[in-house]
């Protein structure tokens, strides 16, 4: 049932969803070793904010190219 969500979205968008579980991975062992707050409230919760910020990117670009801006 998951995969079938999943597969009906495109390689785009399948991207965008896994750029923030990428750069969350790669911070990883900084964020065990340290206890910057700024790196847990701005980094890491921003990176949340991420995916939809880029979807929307990419829908705008989209609508954009559709009406031949």
């Amino acid at each position: 049932m998951l995969t079938a969500y999943f597969s009906d979205l495109g390689i785009v968008d399948n991207f965008i969803l896994l750029i923030p579980i990428i750069l969350t991975f790669s911070l990883y062992n900084s964020a065990i070793k340290t206890k910057n707050d700024y790196l847990f409230y701005f980094i890491l919760d921003g990176l949340m904010a991420l995916s939809p910020i880029l979807y929307f990117i990419k829908l705008t670009l989209a609508v954009q190219y559709l009406r031949g801006i």
